[in-house]
């Protein structure tokens, strides 16, 4: 991942229409939940398609799986930002939050998730796996 700031400029932006968040199945979640964190702290309206890369390969988690450890992930850190928090701030509500896709991807030859994942991008398309967070 690129550093968090860098990210986070390019998602604040009057262009940016959606976000891919793209999680190595194989691995922990930690990383990409700080930086899905930092992103719906600063806009939670943003379509938001969780690819979960990888789903093919031994030891991998599903999209499911994934789900569940982002969002207790979320909840930690959510916990961690309200008890240290300096500032009075608008505390952040996951139920509020835009709805979050989830996409299976792997690495066979039969590409799967490819054609969906290239319809969100181009159009906003959004694949049947969709969780609303409530």
């Amino acid at each position: 991942l690129p550093s968090s700031p860098q990210v986070l400029e390019v998602l604040k932006s009057e262009k940016t229409t959606r976000v891919v968040l793209v999680l190595d199945a194989t691995q922990p979640v930690a990383q990409a939940a700080d930086l899905l964190f930092q992103l719906l702290q600063q806009t939670t309206s943003l379509p938001i398609l969780v690819v979960c890369h990888k789903c093919d390969l031994n030891g991998a988690k599903n999209w499911r799986r994934l789900k569940i450890q982002l969002r207790t992930e979320l909840e930690r850190l959510l916990r961690v930002s309200e008890e240290t928090a300096l500032f009075a701030t608008p505390p952040l509500n996951l139920d509020d939050v835009a709805s979050i896709s989830f996409l299976s991807t792997s690495l066979e030859k039969t590409k799967a998730g490819l054609q969906e994942l290239t319809a969100f991008v181009e159009k906003g398309d959004v694949p049947d796996q969709t969780i609303t967070r409530k």
